[in-house]
């Protein structure tokens, strides 16, 4: 079965803002966002939007934006996730080529201009930030800054997504779930994209997975989610927020930007791609200021422990010299940091190679 791989996007009718002034969103253009034009071009474009999933409560994705962008061939639809008051992170595909973009943030019911709390703004081109070595042919480094022309002020409907942690940049959130959300197209057969806002819950797959499905634009800068029981991201929700809810905790982390998906459709059971935003955090940090920090962990210290240690990996025992034992698989999320080398390890974890007279665990 041969796939295409190749950026998410959803094409509106071929309207056109005639001036600075003119709304961007007319209700035609914002809510039909036919897709006409992309399925009659669906061998060089793939489908990706919220499919399968569930009506989102209002407010209970505060961080979830939305763009309706002028691009040449017309009127596109993408999502994004607001990191700042200034800054929304969203796909470099979604902005790449795009003249402006009507911003829609609080909103649940985009088709309902009066919705309580729903802001709009406009922006232009020389706000989209582009990451330098982005490239559309092999869908590399998706990602991109849009600058709001003026700070938003934080209220219940608009709230920032908490930034990945630096170390999230090592894990592969293998089998972990995740919530993907966006007013992309959710039932098959029907090219317009949600009116309302829509969530769904996906599970994270193994790196291998998604390189079989997409061989040649799968990288360790992705992470991809299963697309099984025809659930996944679909057409409209480009741009838009995977999120990790924190273990014991209702804090939401962003590890991801939909990207890109297959081509034979967002039912067909084949992986969605994210952006991993964890290996972009040093950009977003030096084009914005944010310094996403890095996980509050807890810690245990085991300084006073013999220097003489073997550890091993995949499930054996950490032991040492003074009978301290422990296993891997009594904490699924550890990692060791800052070990000593007595005898060879394998390498192939997410360990720091570092020689230090002491070990710590940590884990949450």
């Amino acid at each position: 079965m041969y796939l295409v791989s190749t950026y998410i996007d959803s094409s509106a009718e071929d309207e056109s803002m005639s001036s600075e002034n003119t709304p961007v969103l007319s209700l035609k253009a914002a809510i039909s966002l036919k897709t006409d034009h992309l399925m009659e071009n669906e061998k060089k474009y793939a489908i990706n939007r919220i499919f399968g999933g569930s009506e989102a409560l209002p407010n209970s994705f505060a961080y979830q934006v939305g763009f309706l962008l002028q691009r040449p061939r017309g009127l596109y639809w993408c999502g994004g996730s607001l990191i700042s008051q200034e800054y929304v992170l969203t796909a470099a595909h979604c902005v790449d080529m795009a003249s402006r973009a009507l911003v829609f943030l609080g909103a649940h019911d985009i088709k309902d201009a009066s919705e309580s709390g729903q802001m709009r703004l406009m922006v232009h081109s020389h706000n989209f930030i582009i990451f330098p070595t982005w490239s559309p042919r092999k869908l590399k480094d998706d990602i991109a800054l849009v600058h709001l022309p003026t700070p938003v002020s934080y209220n219940e409907r608009i709230q920032p997504i908490q930034l990945p942690y630096r170390e999230y940049a090592y894990r592969s959130f293998e089998n972990k779930l995740v919530i993907a959300s966006g007013w992309g197209r959710y039932v098959s057969g029907v090219h317009a994209i949600s009116n309302v806002l829509r969530y769904v819950r996906l599970r994270i797959v193994d790196g291998k997975t998604c390189k079989r499905s997409y061989p040649f634009s799968y990288r360790s800068t992705n992470v991809c989610t299963s697309g099984a029981n025809q659930k996944s991201t679909c057409n409209g929700d480009s741009g838009g927020p995977l999120v990790l809810q924190r273990r014991n905790s209702k804090q939401r982390v962003l590890v991801g930007i939909t990207s890109f998906g297959s081509i034979l459709g967002c039912d067909r059971g084949f992986p969605a791609a994210f952006t991993k935003v964890a290996s972009y955090l040093d950009w977003i940090s030096d084009e914005t200021g944010i310094d996403p920090g890095d996980d509050e962990w807890n810690t245990i210290n085991f300084k006073e422990m013999s220097k003489k240690r073997r550890y091993k990996y995949k499930g054996s025992d950490i032991t040492s010299a003074d009978t301290f034992h422990t296993n891997f698989k009594h904490y699924p999320d550890a990692e060791l940091l800052d070990i000593t080398l007595v005898d060879s390890v394998d390498y192939n974890t997410p360990f720091q190679r570092q020689k230090k007279d002491y070990s710590i665990l940590v884990f949450h």
